[in-house]
């Protein structure tokens, strides 16, 4: 947790940054990478890196791609990223890749006033996603562009599994919160499909303006039932709980622009990194639309 002196001086601190930044020529601006560490209501704390590009920001401000798994995600990025997005690594603290607690809780929807838990493995909680949302939201944003100059007009998430099933929830519960939303292997099994649900339930006027990006491993789900392994086994009846198109019929059900591509052969950890450089791709033109 920091103090409120700790937050007035990271607030000058980036002022001070952002003068500089606009003052310099495009190439010694390139500063690739800053960290801030963000503490949530609860006690539980972030650590989100910025990546910025090496050029000048846009008389509106940079672009903005907000990605979910941060540790993971920024050792996944193409080693090649250019371009002209802020790209915003959400992670935790630590070197392990996954807070693999944490994100079960963070991602996943509350469906009952009471505790909820994660059914792959009932020990973790679960039900965390809209108290999420809601940090990204009056925490993170504030915090990035304190620091940097963005366009809060053009702005994007990306998430992979529960990263993607939380990606779907805000689009539908939250859909002003960003213009591009990129689901990457979603888990749409979730409590039965409960998001296939509330996309049926939900009006689709307000989210007729944000564009959609849904992808998704070609081998993700095997066709034949593991064997002599009860944990796996329960797993494999839970993801199979929705059709196999399941994520390609949400992206066709979506109101806006939606686009949906499929990774041919790779299994659903495989589609995690590989699903990030056309992200990159469809987030540029996402931007312009």
């Amino acid at each position: 947790m920091h103090g409120s002196g700790s937050v007035a001086t990271r607030y000058f601190a980036g002022c001070f940054f952002r003068f500089f930044l606009l003052a310099l020529p495009a190439a010694e601006a390139a500063q690739p990478l800053a960290v801030l560490d963000l503490a949530a209501d609860g006690g539980r704390s972030y650590r989100v890196e910025v990546r910025r590009p090496p050029v000048l920001p846009p008389s509106a401000g940079y672009p903005v791609l907000y990605l979910l798994d941060g540790n993971a995600a920024l050792t996944s990025l193409p080693e090649d990223v250019t371009g002209r997005v802020l790209i915003v690594a959400i992670g935790h603290h630590g070197s392990s890749r996954f807070d693999v607690a944490g994100r079960v809780f963070d991602f996943t929807p509350a469906l009952t006033g009471g505790d909820e838990f994660d059914p792959l493995v009932p020990a973790r909680r679960a039900g965390g996603a809209q108290a999420f949302a809601a940090f990204i939201e009056r925490r993170v944003k504030p915090a990035v562009a304190a620091v940097y100059p963005v366009d809060a007009s053009r702005q994007g998430l990306w998430g992979h599994s529960y990263g993607g099933l939380f990606v779907l929830h805000t689009l539908l519960t939250r859909p002003a919160d960003f213009r591009c939303y990129a689901a990457a292997s979603p888990s749409l099994w979730w409590r039965d499909g409960y998001l296939p649900r509330l996309a049926q339930s939900t009006p689709p006027a307000a989210r007729q303006t944000a564009s959609l990006l849904v992808t998704r491993g070609g081998a993700e789900m095997p066709a034949q039932a593991p064997q002599g392994d009860p944990r796996a086994l329960a797993a494999w009846r839970l993801r199979n709980s929705v059709p196999a198109d399941a994520a390609a019929t949400f992206a066709a059900a979506h109101p806006g622009p939606a686009e949906y591509l499929e990774l041919p052969g790779l299994n659903h950890g495989e589609a995690f990194a590989a699903s990030l450089a056309p992200t990159l791709a469809w987030f540029a033109r996402c931007i312009e639309e």
